[in-house]
């Protein structure tokens, strides 16, 4: 039954990013997002002498950084014994120990800006880690940024629910600058793990000037359409939501394909 699906999804697939590619119009904006970028780190060469004195307003928004490292630290051996856990599920659960591609494309049809986004991720047990590369462009420009998540702490992962935390950092390469990034996201897994509903949230943040270099909210539909051994092979389908320096906006919709090695 999948494989007799696969030629059709596949087309489907084609024709969608063949059709935003098509359509480039002049109203794009990815130039203004590189253009706050530059302003962003201007604004750190002429504000490094009074830079002491804004601390104090940072308190609130480093609250998710302290609270990564008070669990980390503070619930030491209990972590690592959920951990260990984990890993004893691996033979029935073999997810636990497993690897994600995800390759993205994307188009926001009011500004005829097309997003390509790139992804590995690696789950060990409790601990994930994920790798991305995010490229925006349109007639404007290009604005590029690799994503770390350091480190990702699978909170509740079970054979129907993933619920995750991460921190890390986002270098984007307009002005070769790094920010600390957060990310928050939950996974449902249905029909034995063929259709699988998904929603994440990313914010970073600039503590020298303020600045919120970029909100993420991403929603995706992935669907199995082929099993070659331990490789699964999924159909991905969604919408994200991007605003860069809390003024220039993006929604994106977006299809793409996910492997998963268990």
């Amino acid at each position: 039954m999948i494989s007799r699906q696969l030629p059709r999804l596949g087309f489907i697939v084609c024709l969608f990013l063949g059709t935003l590619f098509i359509h480039a119009e002049s109203k794009a904006q990815v130039g203004k997002v590189e253009q706050k970028t530059r302003e962003n780190k201007s604004q750190k060469s002429g504000s490094s002498n009074s830079s002491s004195s804004g601390d104090s307003g940072d308190t609130g928004d480093s609250f998710f950084g302290t609270l990564f490292i008070d669990v980390f630290f503070g619930g030491f051996n209990l972590m690592f014994d959920a951990h260990r856990s984990m890993l004893d599920r691996r033979f029935h659960e073999p997810w636990m120990v497993s690897m994600e591609g995800n390759l993205t494309g994307g188009y926001d049809p009011n500004f005829s800006t097309f997003m390509l986004s790139s992804s590995l991720r690696g789950n060990w047990g409790l601990f994930s880690t994920q790798f991305r590369f995010n490229r925006l462009f349109d007639n404007t420009g290009t604005f590029r940024t690799f994503d770390w998540q350091i480190i990702q702490f699978n909170i509740l992962a079970r054979e129907e629910v993933n619920f995750w935390i991460g921190t890390g950092l986002s270098h984007e390469f307009t002005a070769d600058q790094t920010y600390h990034e957060n990310s928050v996201g939950l996974k449902l897994f249905f029909n034995q793990r063929k259709i699988n509903p998904g929603i994440e949230f990313r914010w970073s943040r600039d503590y020298e000037t303020g600045a919120t270099p970029r909100i993420e909210l991403n929603t995706q539909l992935d669907y199995l359409i082929g099993q070659y051994g331990k490789i699964d092979l999924n159909l991905m389908g969604g919408f994200s939501y991007q605003r860069y320096f809390s003024d220039v906006d993006f929604y994106f919709l977006q299809t793409g394909l996910i492997i998963r090695l268990n």
